[in-house]
């Protein structure tokens, strides 16, 4: 049988109160709850620049507030891979 996960194509920050962010994959799996937006930003930034995908950041309404997409490093980037 044919293996069909699906492959998640963004990592979420969305605030469940104050001083707690949740990361998360599209699709609903939870990566991790963080005290502060920067910090669940900075991790959400490491996984999806890992797996290649964008990063949706919502503010506390739960409203789309900035997309990152995430690139190599300056050598990709110099050589059109990033």
């Amino acid at each position: 049988m044919e293996d069909r996960r699906v492959v998640p194509r963004a990592i979420h920050v969305l605030a469940v109160d104050v001083s707690d962010w949740i990361v998360k994959e599209e699709g609903g799996r939870e990566l991790g709850h963080y005290p502060s937006r920067e910090a669940a930003q900075a991790v959400a930034y490491k996984v999806a620049r890992k797996r290649k995908v964008e990063v949706l950041i919502h503010d506390r309404g739960g409203k789309l507030e900035k997309r990152l997409r995430p690139s190599k490093g300056w050598i990709s980037r110099l050589f059109g891979r990033g």
